[in-house]
C-alpha cells in the first residue's frame, strides 16, 4: 500500500508545537484516579463560548498558523490516520501551502508529494489473558469485556508473563502536577493504568498526556514488559 505522506510531516510538527506551547497553565492539585473515576462528568461547554474562543482575534502570523490547525485538526479530518482518504486530503492541503509559500517541489515526479510504502497489520485472533492472584486459582479474563489485545508488528506471536503494577493514569508530567510513576518500579512488569487523563485537564492536555496515544511513552522508557 502506498500513500502520499512526504509533505505532511513539516506542518504537522508545527501544529504539535503550537498545541503544546499554547496549552493553559496546569492547576496545582492533582486528584487521585479513584476520586476522579467516581466524579460527576463535567457539563459540556456552550458551543457559542467555544466558537468565540476559536474566533478571537490574533496577530497575523498566529492567525495563519491557527487556521491550519483548525482545518487539519477538525473532526471532518477524522484524525488523518495514515492510509486514509483524510490523510491524503491533509497531504494535498500541505502541498498547496508549500506552493503558496513559494517553496520549490522536491518530491516524486517533480511534485511536492513522495510515495512511501506503509505496512498494515492486525491481531489474528482474540488471544488469551489469565490473572494469577497471589493466592487462589488462576482467573481467565474475557475477551472484549476484560481485555483487548493489540497487534505486535515485530512478532507473529507474543507471550508475556510478569507481575502487574498499577500506575493510576500512567501520566508522567510533573509540569502539570501529575506524576503517576513517582515511587513505582515498573521494570520487567506489566503496567496497568486508567485510560485517558484526569477531568481537570483541557482537551489539548488530555490528548497530549493520554498514555494510550500512539507515541513512545514513559512505561517503555522505564523498562516495562507490556
Amino acid at each position: 500500500m502506498y500513500r502520499f505522506i512526504g509533505a505532511l510531516s513539516v506542518l504537522a510538527l508545527s501544529t504539535a508545537t503550537l498545541a503544546q506551547t499554547s496549552a493553559p497553565q496546569p492547576k496545582a492539585a492533582a486528584p487521585t484516579p479513584a476520586a476522579a473515576s467516581g466524579a460527576t462528568p463535567a457539563a459540556k461547554p456552550d458551543p457559542a463560548i467555544l466558537n468565540a474562543r476559536l474566533a478571537a482575534p490574533l496577530p497575523g502570523d498566529q492567525a495563519a498558523m491557527k487556521a491550519h490547525v483548525l482545518f487539519l485538526a477538525s473532526d471532518a479530518m477524522k484524525g488523518r490516520e495514515a492510509g486514509s482518504p483524510e490523510f491524503d486530503i491533509a497531504a494535498q492541503y500541505v502541498a498547496a501551502q508549500f506552493y503558496a509559500a513559494g517553496l520549490r517541489p522536491g518530491g516524486d515526479d517533480a511534485g511536492y508529494l513522495q510515495r512511501v510504502p506503509l505496512v498494515s497489520y492486525k491481531a489474528a485472533d482474540k488471544g488469551s489473558f489469565t490473572w494469577m492472584p497471589q493466592s487462589g486459582a488462576a482467573q481467565p479474563l474475557v475477551f472484549a469485556a476484560d481485555y483487548v489485545p493489540a497487534a505486535n508488528g515485530a512478532k507473529a506471536d507474543t507471550a508475556v508473563s510478569a507481575p502487574i503494577v498499577f500506575v493510576g493514569y500512567g501520566i508522567d508530567a510533573p509540569q502539570y502536577g501529575q506524576n503517576d510513576y513517582a515511587g513505582v518500579d515498573v521494570r520487567g512488569k506489566i503496567v496497568a493504568y486508567f485510560g485517558g487523563a484526569p477531568a481537570r485537564f483541557s482537551g489539548e492536555e488530555r490528548a497530549f498526556l493520554d498514555p494510550a496515544a500512539p507515541r513512545p511513552g514513559p512505561p517503555k522508557a522505564r523498562g516495562r514488559s507490556a
